[in-house]
């Protein structure tokens, strides 16, 4: 970690467009008369690669009391920050699949659903169908690739924005945010018994995998996780006590 005295305040076009609000939050104190304020933001360096900096910034006053300028401290914190991103991605994702895990799968559910009451959202509880004779056939080392790669098609058929979770050893939960229908979960729920009847048909050790899901929508079915989650979880039982490889 570096740090060395600007001569001038950085450059607003030099800040990372993310981070606007917080420089200008730093610059606004600093015209206030804030005696020591402080901010973290991006700043590009003469590579054109944004570094995180923490910018400590102390006012000095005129003789009559009114602020004169600002003289600011840069510590280059990058290092610092890109750990601690890094360790929270690990405390969020599971180990095996790279899909959250269990606790940051509900988190970010809940914390959605408080935040959007207005959009349609569907819930899908997804758990594979006899996953303990692959492991007892196959091996679990084999039985891993096999939900690695489960967890790979699952990340394909959704979005981005969507929440994609492991919450147990061979169980799934999916939030499909913002859907245009319920007809739409519908549809993801057929491609995803889709991509788990026909991923391993062309592998070098063909195994039939299938899986069940159920469905809850959101405000429809609960208007919050827990209870979408329970009316899901009953969906997912009708779903295995039919048969199996169905939604």
């Amino acid at each position: 970690m570096t740090e060395r005295v600007s001569t001038g305040i950085p450059l607003s076009a030099n800040i990372h467009p993310d981070d606007m609000t917080a420089f200008l939050a730093l610059m606004e104190a600093a015209r206030g008369g804030k005696a020591y304020s402080t901010a973290e933001f991006r700043i590009k360096n003469t590579e054109g690669r944004y570094l995180w900096c923490r910018i400590r910034a102390t006012d000095q006053y005129d003789d009559g009391g009114s602020p004169l300028k600002a003289i600011g401290v840069i510590t280059d914190i990058d290092a610092e920050k890109r750990m601690m991103d890094d360790l929270r991605r690990r405390a969020e994702r599971d180990a095996l699949t790279g899909l959250y895990n269990r606790e940051e799968t509900e988190n970010r559910i809940r914390r959605h659903l408080e935040s959007n009451s207005q959009e349609l959202c569907a819930l899908l509880m997804i758990d594979t169908d006899n996953f303990k004779a692959v492991n007892n056939t196959q091996g679990h080392l084999f039985g891993d690739a096999v939900l690695s790669e489960l967890a790979a098609g699952m990340k394909k058929l959704t979005r981005q924005s969507d929440v994609v979770g492991r919450i147990g050893g061979d169980e799934f939960a999916i939030l499909l945010k913002n859907i245009p229908s319920k007809e739409k979960a519908a549809e993801k729920a057929k491609q995803l018994l889709d991509l788990f009847q026909h991923l391993f048909e062309q592998s070098k050790h063909p195994i039939e995998v299938t899986c069940s899901a159920g469905i809850a929508l959101y405000p429809e079915d609960g208007t919050d996780f827990q209870s979408l989650y329970h009316c899901a979880d009953q969906a997912l039982y009708q779903a295995k006590s039919c048969g199996k490889n169905q939604y």
